[in-house]
């Protein structure tokens, strides 16, 4: 290991990974100096192992795939104590084989969550520095691919389902991320104050301390029918209206519909949106396409982050 790199590739690996579904959870990787001056700092329910400093602690061969979950690097360089923590970390020893992956069979656990949430970190070593060019090229177009097929599922689900309300929970909850990219937590369903029958489909918190409770209704109900509000939309303002009464007046509380597709809509019904969202404080009332464009925004900031100074 050179002074100040921490990589994941490499010769004398602590593990060599050479088949699917390998994962290791809870484990701190560290080196004598930090054990010699931190010991103390060291998480007592993880397992600890303890490597020499030209040590790569996970390789991963060719056919090779690796989960790291909650993994903590804690390292001393220069006399300075580093700790890394990777709350999940996705390694391939081929990036052809995100093409024979479902998305679905690893979207338990938050994994997209995280995945997206924590994206340059998890393809960067312990100080936050891109190893190389190559390896840069190669996260990019692993998580272009991904973000497509996961786009693709979404876009055909909005676009072509007509199922009621659960088929769409049930998706947001896999990919929860796209409700609100950088969000510091995304909880499905919670529970308010104890009230199990008027919970929120979704609880949002931001990284500017908000927190953001979402209705959801299926893409094929309008908001507005003319001038009008909708059935499905009455239902949904009742809803936050109950929710309402439970938290209390809160200036940090927004609430969130989505509902509809926007290029469905007439145009007196696009008006009749517009001039409810402008007469709303602390409630916006959106159409399905919100989602796809937060797609689109990460994508963007894919782009930005790891090819910016290609």
């Amino acid at each position: 290991m050179e002074e100040e790199i921490f990589g994941i590739s490499g010769v004398n690996g602590a593990f060599v990974v050479t088949g699917k579904d390998s994962g290791f959870w809870r484990i701190i990787f560290t080196n004598h100096g930090f054990i010699g001056r931190y010991k103390n700092q060291l998480p007592e329910d993880s397992t600890i192992f303890v490597l020499a400093n030209d040590t790569i602690p996970v390789k991963v061969e060719h056919n090779g795939e690796a989960k790291l979950v909650d993994v903590g690097i804690y390292w001393v360089v220069r006399k300075q104590r580093h700790v890394k923590h990777i709350p999940f970390a996705w390694i391939f020893g081929k990036s052809s084989t995100l093409k024979e992956i479902s998305p679905l069979s690893h979207a338990e656990s938050d994994f997209y969550f995280i995945l997206f949430n924590r994206l340059y970190e998890i393809i960067t070593n312990g100080y936050q520095r891109i190893i190389d060019k190559i390896a840069k090229l190669k996260a990019l177009e692993m998580y272009m691919e991904l973000i497509a097929r996961i786009e693709d599922e979404i876009r055909n689900t909005i676009y072509t389902t007509k199922a009621d309300e659960q088929v769409f929970q049930d998706m947001l909850t896999r990919y929860k991320f796209f409700l609100w990219p950088g969000a510091m937590m995304i909880e499905s369903q919670p529970t308010l104050q104890g009230e199990l029958l008027r919970r929120p489909d979704f609880r949002i918190q931001t990284k500017e301390g908000r927190e953001i409770y979402v209705e959801i209704e299926p893409p094929r109900y309008k908001p507005f029918i003319g001038t009008r509000k909708s059935t499905r939309l009455k239902g949904a303002l009742n809803q936050i209206s109950d929710w309402r009464k439970i938290i209390g007046n809160n200036s940090n509380v927004l609430y969130m519909i989505i509902i509809g597709l926007f290029e469905e809509l007439t145009e007196e019904e696009k008006r009749a949106l517009s001039s409810f969202n402008e007469s709303q404080d602390n409630l916006v009332v959106v159409t399905w396409e919100y989602i796809l464009e937060n797609v689109e925004k990460i994508k963007e900031g894919i782009n930005k982050e790891l090819a910016g100074d290609m």
